[in-house]
Parts: structure tokens; C-alpha cells; sequence
């Protein structure tokens, strides 16, 4: 395969990925009518399992490297979708912490398990076709205005951030974690709040030959996002720490003695997160408690992740219990509504009402408790058919959104990379989410990036007019 240029090495690879993924699908679908439903999750769980190691193999082919935007937004797709199945088809008599979604069974199930192997496989599809990118079309600044920028974004998101922190802390030691849930904090400082992931990326590219500073920076601001967590609330704080791995790695020359250790700092702050699920429901939590059920021998880090974040199949196959019987596909209206997210709420119009009407999980029946899901949301809108080529759509988008980033990174203060970490973070929100969670993210950090890089940029044209008029 040496031989061939890079667009016949997409097509082969696409190739190989669609007749693997549709003599695996038939599979399934056969073994499904002649093994009973225990034996069959069982098959599926390590078919899921084949097919992502698979699939990494394709992806680190086509130059996507394992700790990368693409590769770990595939993952969290696997991870969320199939987490429980893979833990009670290998693993069937595993007690699970709630109610155990998988063991229902039925047809329903089946349908939603095997709709999302198929979506998923197209997501990568559509990523695999998308080439490298090359260094050139980058808006660089220099290093003392993107210092500048930094700092803006840190002093107006990051004291924000910190109240919002310091509030659930004492609201989750003092009341439990559900009235954390209850705050009522306003949606747009919250959003404007979560823009100090921006500062921190931007710290990271500043100080990046300076391995100490470097460092040192990193440990602090995972340590923020560790300490966040401690509220209970945990998915805005892992997002923001997989966006500023997937940079740390970018910029760092990881060996195999580094490599290593980060795979044990990963599994503590596995146990760490899944510890926190175990005890947020208890008032006065603290520190203590957390770390002795990080260290309860009757916890295993990689099932307790299963089980904790696999749960997100409920949300598809409920969704297909209901749709199309008991209400018709939106054909792309709750995409549509999402829209609006970019408006604050105006006086006499509940703007926050009609976006919230586009989480579709809220239009059925019974399913207030769930999450979103970017595969069920897929499902609500085009069905199974539809859903393939918009699948194909949104992994071709992601794949470009990855090749974009890479080059954004790699070249020092680009002013690109900062629309760019707020995409890749609703991205990772989006797979257990909605669509409406990228929208206002991106659209309000967009028009803000603007504005301080106009301002930063016009103050250094001003400052060297001022010079030539000296001279």
C-alpha cells in the first residue's frame, strides 16, 4: 500500500472499513434470530470490541494520531453507546450501580444497538476520507499579542468560572449534589465563564518549549478541573480536560516510560470520576471520603467507567421505541431550533424555552431522567436510512475539524486554534448531549474571539504607527 498516493490509500481504507462493518453487521444480524439475547450480547460486546481496535488501526493509517480530537470523539462515541453492553455481555453478572438499561432486551434494544455499530462506522467512514492539511492559510500573531489574548480570556472567563466553582462546592457539601442541578445560574455567564478552556489552551501553546513552565501550568489547571469535580458535577470539567490533553500531547514528546505513567494518572482519574458518582448523592461530602472509595478494592476503574458513562443507549432505543409509532421524525427541526441558541433570552420572548423544546429526548415520553445522544438525536430527526449519509456528514466535519487542529497547534499562536478548542469541546458534550450545546458555544466565542482579536490587533497597528512617526 506504499505505492499508492494518498487519495487511492482513502479509498482502500474506506473500502476495507464498509465490507468489514457490513459482513460484521450481517453477523450480528443472523446470530441475533438463532442465539438466545445473553449469548448474543455477549457476541456483540466483542464484535464492538474487534471493530474499535479496528478502526483505531484505519484511523492511525490515515495519520490520526491515538490521542487526537477524531480519535478520542470515536471513542466517547464507543465508550457511551456501548460501555454497558460490552460490560454485561463479557461480564454478565457485574452488579451495576443503577438500573441495568441492557437487561431489558428486546427488539427495541437490538435495533438501537445495531443502528448505532452502523452509525458510528459511518461517522469514521466520513473521517477517513478527509486528507491532511498543510501548514499554510494560518492566522498567526505574534507571541506578544497572543499573550495578550490569553490574558484577556483568562481575567474576564476564569473569575467567573471560579464563583460558579466555589458556589456548587459549598451547594454540594451543605445541600447534596441535587441542588447543584437547581442553581439557576444564568446561561450566559456560565457560557461566558466556560471560555477560560481558551486561556488555558493558550498557555499551554505559549510556554510550550519550556518544559518546567509547561508543566507546571498543566498540573495546575488539571488540578483546577480535579477540584471542580468535587461538586459532583463532572462532565463540563472532563470535557475541558480532554481538550487540554489532546494539546499537551500535541506539543509534547511523549516516550514509552511517559506514555506509561500517563496511562496510570489516567486510570486514577478514571477512579477519581467514577468515585465521585458513588458519593455526590451525600450531604457533606468531602475529600476523604472520595479517595477512600477511589481505593475500595470492590471497585475496578475500567468497569465502574462502563458502567457509569454506558448508559447512553437507553436514550436510542427509547427513542426508537417511539418514533416513528407514537410521533412522527423531525426531519431536522430540532437542528433548526438549535439555532436560536445564539440570542440571550429578550423580554417577552423565552428564547431559553424554545432552545430547550429542541432536546429531543424532552418531547418523549418517560425519559426525563436520560441524557441526550448524538445517535438518538440522529434517529429522532432522519429514522435509520437518512440518518446514514448526515452520519457521514458529521464525521467528515469532525475529520476536518482534527487535520484543522493539528495544524493550528503545531504552529505557534494561531489565532485559529481558539474557535477551534470550543468546537472540539462541545463536540465531546454533543456525544451524550444535543446539538443545541454547540450552537451558542461556538457562536458566542466566535464573535468574542473577533472582538479581542480586533481590539488586540488594532492597538499593535496604532502602537507601530506611533513608532514611525518617531523615527
Amino acid at each position: 500500500m506504499s505505492n499508492l498516493n494518498g487519495k487511492d490509500k482513502r479509498i482502500v481504507y474506506c473500502i476495507l472499513l464498509i465490507g468489514i462493518s457490513f459482513i460484521l453487521f450481517l453477523f450480528l444480524k443472523l446470530t441475533n434470530e438463532s442465539l438466545n439475547y445473553q449469548t448474543w450480547l455477549t457476541v456483540f460486546a466483542l464484535t464492538v470490541l474487534l471493530t474499535f481496535v479496528l478502526n483505531l488501526i484505519f484511523l492511525h493509517c490515515r495519520g490520526y494520531r491515538l490521542v487526537s480530537f477524531f480519535t478520542i470523539f470515536v471513542a466517547l462515541l464507543y465508550l457511551f453507546h456501548f460501555g454497558q453492553v460490552i460490560l454485561y455481555g463479557i461480564f454478565p453478572t457485574y452488579k451495576t450501580s443503577g438500573y441495568n438499561f441492557i437487561a431489558k432486551g428486546g427488539q427495541s434494544v437490538v435495533d438501537a444497538l445495531l443502528f448505532s455499530y452502523v452509525i458510528i462506522n459511518f461517522i469514521i467512514l466520513g473521517g477517513l476520507l478527509v486528507k491532511k492539511r498543510s501548514t499554510s492559510n494560518v492566522r498567526l500573531v505574534s507571541k506578544k499579542n497572543y499573550k495578550l489574548l490569553a490574558l484577556i480570556f483568562i481575567c474576564i472567563s476564569l473569575p467567573l468560572q471560579l464563583y460558579i466553582v466555589v458556589k456548587q462546592l459549598i451547594v454540594s457539601h451543605t445541600e447534596g449534589y441535587n441542588e447543584v442541578l437547581h442553581l439557576g445560574l444564568s446561561g450566559a455567564l456560565t457560557q461566558i465563564a466556560n471560555f477560560y478552556i481558551i486561556g488555558f489552551v493558550m498557555l499551554l501553546i505559549i510556554y510550550k518549549n519550556n518544559l518546567m513552565k509547561k508543566n507546571v501550568i498543566f498540573v495546575l489547571e488539571v488540578s483546577f478541573l480535579l477540584v471542580s469535580m468535587l461538586s459532583g458535577s463532572r462532565i463540563y470539567a472532563m470535557t475541558s480536560l480532554l481538550v487540554l490533553i489532546i494539546v499537551y500531547f500535541y506539543i509534547s514528546k511523549t516516550r514509552l516510560y511517559s506514555k506509561l505513567i500517563w496511562c496510570i494518572l489516567l486510570l486514577i482519574i478514571m477512579q477519581f470520576v467514577v468515585a465521585i458518582a458513588k458519593v455526590r448523592e451525600v450531604v457533606g461530602v468531602d475529600i476523604f471520603l472520595i479517595i477512600k472509595t477511589m481505593f475500595d478494592l470492590n471497585n475496578n476503574a475500567i468497569l465502574s467507567v462502563l458502567d457509569e458513562f454506558g448508559s447512553s443507549i437507553v436514550s436510542v432505543y427509547t427513542t426508537i421505541e417511539q418514533v416513528p409509532s407514537s410521533m412522527n421524525y423531525s426531519f431536522g427541526i430540532t437542528y433548526l431550533k438549535s439555532l436560536a441558541g445564539v440570542f440571550i433570552n429578550i423580554p417577552g420572548i423565552d428564547v431559553y424555552g424554545f432552545v430547550d423544546s429542541a432536546c429531543y429526548i424532552k418531547q418523549l415520553s418517560g425519559t426525563l431522567s436520560y441524557g441526550g445522544s448524538l445517535i438518538g438525536e440522529l434517529y429522532f430527526n432522519f429514522g435509520f436510512i437518512l440518518s446514514l449519509p448526515v452520519s457521514f456528514l458529521i464525521g467528515y466535519v469532525s475529520g476536518c475539524i482534527d487535520r484543522k487542529a493539528e495544524v493550528s497547534i503545531l504552529n505557534d499562536f494561531n489565532v485559529d486554534l481558539l474557535l477551534l478548542i470550543m468546537v472540539m469541546y462541545t463536540h465531546f458534550i454533543w456525544v451524550r448531549g444535543y446539538f443545541s450545546n454547540i450552537i451558542r458555544a461556538v457562536a458566542w466565542s466566535a464573535i468574542i474571539i473577533y472582538l479581542f482579536y480586533s481590539i488586540v490587533k488594532s492597538k499593535s497597528v496604532r502602537k507601530e504607527a506611533t513608532k514611525c512617526k518617531h523615527v
